[in-house]
């Protein structure tokens, strides 16, 4: 293997996981989640492994939810188009495909996006008495 400053870069064998990076100055490289390196002792002829670093990469997945309306026996098809021209701001043609499947199926997803951009919506829509969830 290469040597760098008496360092070398060693891939353990049974770690699993790509390398995500490598620096050949410093002689280290990132296996999976934990950064490794190996240092030569050319007076014991030993290799000792020091785990530098536990690298902890969390990435922010954003995942798409979705507001659920659900069907009542209560409020009318022309007040559920109503509510989903002005609350999420559906064309005429989309709320009432969305009222129909409503009724007919028992729900039905009227608006995705994040939690933060979905909170206001599903609000709104159950301050005008209608049944909507986060999901």
């Amino acid at each position: 293997m290469p040597s760098w400053r008496n360092w070398q870069t060693h891939h353990l064998e049974g770690v699993a996981g790509n390398c995500t990076g490598s620096n050949p100055v410093l002689g280290t490289k990132q296996i999976g989640k934990t950064l490794v390196t190996q240092k030569n002792n050319k007076m014991s002829n030993k290799t000792e492994t020091e785990v530098l670093e536990i690298v902890e990469v969390k990435e922010k997945i954003k995942k798409e939810l979705n507001v659920v309306l659900y069907n009542d026996d209560i409020n009318t098809f022309d007040y559920v188009i109503d509510s989903l021209i002005d609350v999420c701001d559906h064309n005429p043609i989309q709320a009432e495909q969305c009222t129909i499947l409503v009724h007919l199926k028992g729900k039905c997803e009227v608006k995705r996006g994040s939690f933060t951009e979905l909170r206001p919506i599903r609000n709104a829509l159950t301050e005008r008495g209608l049944s909507a969830t986060i999901e």
